[in-house]
């Protein structure tokens, strides 16, 4: 049986990797998180703070919390469930991003909710050529 200190510390971890993976998902609205790179600072701040996270989460000694027992995660005989974690966050964090793709696909051929895509309109019409910049500094 697992502690119960690696069960806390491993809700930390989990709710750690799954909250900067859906920053990922969520940040290409309707195509999957691969389809547009993110920014180098966006890759470097959730390397840190990914890594970081995971080894607090390996490393933490043996305490209280909050009043609530922690243990960190590679302590005492099983040390794989930093790798568990990690292998079903992205998991979860695949099936999330497809399912993303699915329901805004719904929602937008549908009409459901009478839902336009905002930034559809913005692309067409910068793509099109629409309004110029003026020496005036203002755009008609």
């Amino acid at each position: 049986p697992i502690e119960y200190g690696k069960i806390i510390t491993s809700i930390y971890l989990k709710v750690s990797l799954s909250d900067f993976l859906t920053l990922f998902s969520a940040r290409t609205q309707g195509e999957f998180f691969w389809s547009v790179l993110p920014s180098p600072i966006l890759l470097t701040a959730a390397g840190i703070s990914l890594v970081i996270s995971t080894i607090l989460a390996c490393v933490w000694p043996v305490g209280m919390l909050d009043r609530l027992p922690v243990m960190g995660l590679a302590l005492g005989e099983y040390k794989l469930l930093p790798l568990w974690i990690w292998l079903y966050c992205l998991l979860c964090w695949l099936i999330q991003d497809a399912l993303k793709v699915l329901c805004i696909f719904l929602i937008e051929s549908t009409g459901l909710f009478s839902y336009e895509n905002p930034h559809a309109k913005k692309l067409n019409h910068s793509r099109l050529g629409a309004g110029s910049f003026k020496a005036t500094g203002s755009f008609k």
